[in-house]
């Protein structure tokens, strides 16, 4: 899961004006499933740091040039993240997936 961090909140908001969202207003998180078994997060995130950052960006805008180069650094300055190990699915229907 990937939530904002308030350095996150602070961009959002000039880039778009109905980002009325801070740190504290406990956002719902962004949820991310990655095809890993890992014992250790931190190599997790570094192998997929950028994509999640480029998806949380582009959320808000389509100007490239005003989403900064994605770093590790900057990353953790702008998300919080937590891991968990399971999802299950309580649905009676079956998953679909949407391919690009």
């Amino acid at each position: 899961m990937v939530r904002p961090k308030q350095d996150f909140c602070d961009w959002a908001k000039k880039q778009d004006a109905d980002y009325l969202f801070d740190e504290a207003d406990e956002m719902e998180p962004s949820i991310y499933l990655v095809d890993e078994d890992v014992m250790e997060v931190e190599p997790l995130i570094e192998r997929n740091f950028k994509k999640i950052f480029m998806n949380e960006c582009e959320a808000l805008t389509d100007d490239d040039d005003e989403i900064p180069t994605p770093t590790l650094e900057l990353f953790n300055n702008w998300f919080a993240v937590e891991y968990g190990g399971c999802v299950f699915d309580a649905l009676k229907e079956d998953l679909k997936a949407e391919l690009e």
